[in-house]
């Protein structure tokens, strides 16, 4: 029943949408803003987007604020590729670029968005840019907002140190702030916090974490609709369900379960940690009639080839395994092998439409002039240029591998040098030096020594009065010690060590994207850290990836 109950109401989510004008202006006026329509929708979806089309009737609220209305209504209900298109759709409003509070509130609703559809790349650039607009005007909500993700996505990527600290930074600055919706997005982080320490088996952190969550839900006064407290007490059950079972506490996961099904409420959001506990108590039905619902808000959402269907089918296969039909486990296990294939064909031709629209408005552009002319002298440049390329390519190749293979053998001797403490003195440099630049030169190298073994160039602000404080020299001073020794100036010699760790990092951890290897080399911008590399290295840091196996270590 509560199946065909939670079936209707998304049916009424939809029926919203093509509610005529003379229904919606039925509605009370005492009904008619946003509040009003979140209380009423977990109730009632098909009146609350009533709601939101006798606001558009009446123009109470501008348009671009409605959009976004319809879009949270939509993410309510787990249909998130249609609160993503309301969501975009307000975020193009000319208004929104006059207005700085708009733009950050629909980087918040656009950000929540790709995370939940699984788009890391537009994830990434999304909360990069709020969290530079949250800074630029102090606001420190959408900053711990912004952190969070940032640091869910790197331990993702395998950072899992860095991911940490971030996502308990992000926590630390969500508790000073004064949001009114504090404690639910405080349940929602501990909520991810939890996940990402079972995942590294740290499971005492992971149970005092879900003690916190479960706090921060007691603790929300501004959740006062009944029904959306039991869908965010449902979240913490399933999580603390499956974290117990980790354990091998099953007692007291089965009875965390019960009171998962207690709360009478289904949340897609839920399915796969709940699915992962029932699977690992072999509940096999009871995962199947999880994902049955999932699978129904996914189809209804409009997208049946993504990554969400992927793991779904995965999951199917998985309990179908367990129930030992093994003719429609085998089913969805080809499915999902073909949904993943689908995927990648979709991104194919996403990017091949990009490639057409492009040629195509190259074509608009020489029809309008002489444009036979055009194309002819525009053919001959290509194969011109086509050409140059190849040899150029080949030239640039040659020299990548020769760089590669000379940065490669400088970085193993250097590593070799630092960890050998054994050197016979007549056989270092210091031996080669006058009397009056010995002292100088001992200052040089241990300052240098210090400064590598423990990184502190990984600082971004590592600078100038750094340098100063560790060598003891007057700032006047510094530049030329330091020209002395390495022959670079104060910022070169910083950009220097940094690049060398860079090309490190790049070796150790080829799974590494250029952006986590510029900021744990401590430089903010990929650009700048790109340019650095190219100056210090003569390539690419791509192009240094490419060939980082060349000779290495040196025959």
């Amino acid at each position: 029943m509560q199946i065909l109950i939670l079936l209707l109401l998304l049916s009424g989510t939809l029926t919203g949408m093509t509610a005529t004008e003379s229904e919606a202006a039925e509605i009370p006026d005492s009904l008619l803003s946003e509040d009003k329509a979140r209380q009423i929708f977990y109730t009632d979806s098909d009146q609350a987007h009533d709601i939101i089309q006798a606001m558009r009737v009446g123009q109470t609220e501008p348009q671009w604020k409605l959009d976004m209305y319809e879009g949270n209504l939509y993410f309510m209900g787990r249909l998130f590729r249609r609160a993503l298109s309301y969501h975009m759709k307000a975020y193009r409003d000319k208004a929104v670029n006059r207005d700085p509070q708009a733009k950050i509130l629909l980087l918040r609703c656009l950000m929540d968005d790709y995370d939940f559809l699984k788009q890391k790349k537009e994830l990434m650039e999304t909360y990069l840019e709020l969290d530079e607009l949250a800074k630029k005007h102090k606001d420190a909500t959408h900053m711990a907002l912004a952190k969070f993700k940032r640091g869910k996505t790197k331990f993702y990527q395998g950072d899992r140190k860095e991911g940490y600290e971030m996502c308990q930074s992000a926590v630390k600055q969500m508790h000073k702030t004064d949001y009114h919706w504090k404690n639910k997005e405080l349940a929602s982080f501990y909520a991810e916090l939890t996940k990402m320490y079972m995942k590294d088996s740290l499971y005492s952190d992971a149970l005092r974490t879900s003690m916190a969550q479960e706090q921060s839900i007691r603790e929300d006064t501004a959740l006062h609709v009944p029904r959306a407290r039991l869908r965010t007490l449902r979240r913490l059950y399933a999580i603390r369900a499956l974290l117990l079972a980790k354990m091998g506490r099953f007692a007291e996961a089965d009875s965390i379960y019960e009171l998962c099904k207690a709360t009478g409420v289904k949340d897609p959001i839920v399915g796969r940690d709940l699915v992962a506990y029932l699977q690992l108590r072999a509940k096999y039905n009871d995962a199947l009639d999880v994902l049955a619902y999932t699978e129904n808000i996914l189809r209804t959402d409009g997208d049946t080839v993504n990554v969400s269907f992927q793991d779904l089918y995965y999951d199917k296969a998985r309990a179908l395994l367990g129930l030992e039909d093994y003719e429609n486990a085998a089913r969805y296990y080809a499915a999902a092998v073909a949904m993943n294939e689908s995927i990648h064909m979709q991104t194919s031709r996403q990017l091949a439409q990009s490639t057409i629209d492009l040629l195509e408005h190259k074509y608009d552009l020489a029809r309008r002039g002489w444009w036979m002319t055009i194309a002819i002298i525009m053919g001959m440049v290509l194969f011109v240029i086509s050409v140059m390329l190849i040899v150029y390519n080949r030239i640039i190749s040659h020299r990548n591998r020769t760089m590669s293979a000379t940065l490669n053998k400088m970085l193993f001797y250097r590593q070799s040098a630092m960890q050998n403490e054994s050197l016979n003195p007549d056989e270092t440099e210091e031996n080669n030096i006058s009397d009056s630049d010995r002292e100088e030169f001992v200052l040089f190298r241990e300052t240098d020594k210090r400064i590598t073994v423990e990184r502190l160039f990984c600082n971004p602000d590592f600078g100038r009065d750094d340098l100063v404080r560790l060598t003891g020299l007057d700032k006047n001073r510094l530049p030329a010690f330091i020209q002395k020794f390495t022959e670079l100036n104060v910022t070169g010699y910083i950009n220097s060590k940094r690049m060398e760790y860079a090309a490190y990092m790049m070796k150790r951890h080829p799974d590494y994207t250029l952006n986590a290897i510029a900021e744990a080399c401590g430089i903010k911008s990929p650009a700048t850290f790109i340019r650095n590399f190219k100056a210090a290295f003569g390539m690419a840091p791509s192009d240094y990836r490419k060939e980082i196996n060349v000779n290495y270590p040196p025959q």
